[in-house]
């Protein structure tokens, strides 16, 4: 189950999961500040560094990028960092790194897969390499930018069944609305099996497209993205171009769960684009309620439509309830919404 700011905090008391040089934690998360940047060199293939240790790869095929001023981040490059925040755990927790919603709204994707992180190791001090790359898009960062967060779990199997969606739909602890109306249990798609269920979200007609311009982090420059209507018809989009969508469904999630929605991955048959590969972790109604905003990247140039498949909505369970949660940025989010 995922752990809540109260079970981050005992758990650090208890010396099983600490951070060092942390922010506060949050309601089920906590920040991460970048520290040392690396990007990758251009001459290294990824299947060049299957075998190295983390500390071999950074010497042999990254180049350190000093932070002292701004920075801008460039699609065509591949960068890394490393967070202030050191780790020390005694192995049973699990800890994921996604982008946060302001980061991932540029464009900007984190991830980490260092095995480390998954449980049953034991670690002293550990800093994680956390993968930084850009959607196509441009985007300047400044040192102590707080691009990424964590959330950790106590490796106890915690998604929510369909008959428990179900449940939680016919109860209204789950609410799923088109156009301001509840959906009933007959209106909502299910996918998945009855053990790991989840909700299929549509792509709402309204997004938002990059115009290709350096992203500046709040910056709330009204031409960095040019509002569109996708029509009847559809609407073609060119490969490797950037935008913002929303699901039509608004949602409310449990007090006592999280959502993640599902990456819609490339298939230059099935679908042009792959969808919100960034920040894919929904809080809370406490937290947050409303369409789901996606981050978008097209493969290839296709048509994208009103209505299609969009995703797929999925709960897992809180170790506790958040009846009194941080409301979110983007609370009551009515469209796809830019970075804030």
């Amino acid at each position: 189950m995922i752990l809540t700011k109260s079970f981050l905090e005992t758990a650090e008391e208890k010396e099983e999961l600490v951070f060092l040089d942390r922010e506060e934690f949050d309601d089920f998360n906590l920040d991460l500040t970048i520290d040392d940047l690396f990007k990758l060199r251009n001459d290294i293939s990824p299947l060049d560094t299957l075998e190295m240790s983390t500390e071999e790869f950074i010497e042999k095929c990254t180049i350190r990028q000093p932070m002292f001023s701004e920075r801008v981040l460039k699609p065509s490059n591949m960068y890394y960092f490393f967070p202030k925040e050191n780790i020390s755990s005694l192995g049973n927790h699990k800890i994921k790194i996604y982008s946060k919603s302001t980061y991932a709204r540029l464009g900007l994707r984190s991830s980490c897969q260092d095995q480390e992180l998954m449980g049953g190791y034991e670690i002293k001090n550990f800093r994680p390499l956390v993968n930084l790359t850009t959607n196509n898009t441009s985007v300047k960062i400044k040192p102590g930018e707080k691009i990424s967060h964590l959330v950790v779990d106590n490796l106890e199997f915690d998604h929510v069944s369909k008959p428990e969606l179900e449940q939680m739909i016919e109860s209204g602890e789950l609410v799923i609305r088109v156009n301001g109306l509840a959906q009933k249990l007959d209106d909502i798609v299910f996918e998945g099996n009855n053990l790991s269920s989840g909700i299929v979200l549509h792509k709402d007609a309204r997004i938002y497209t990059y115009n290709g311009d350096v992203l500046i982090p709040r910056n709330k420059r009204e031409d960095d993205f040019k509002d569109l209507l996708i029509p009847k018809e559809g609407l073609m989009i060119k490969d490797n171009h950037f935008y913002l969508s929303s699901s039509i469904e608004q949602v409310e999630i449990p007090t006592d769960c999280v959502g993640f929605v599902k990456d819609m991955a490339y298939d230059s048959y099935t679908a042009p684009y792959s969808s919100h590969p960034n920040a894919p972790v929904i809080g809370p109604k406490s937290i947050f309620k409303g369409v789901i905003t996606f981050e978008n990247i097209h493969g290839s140039t296709g048509i994208i439509r009103s209505g299609e498949k969009q995703s797929v909505l999925y709960l897992r369970k809180l170790i506790e309830p958040i009846e009194n949660g941080e409301k979110s940025k983007y609370f009551n989010q009515e469209r796809a919404d830019k970075s804030k």
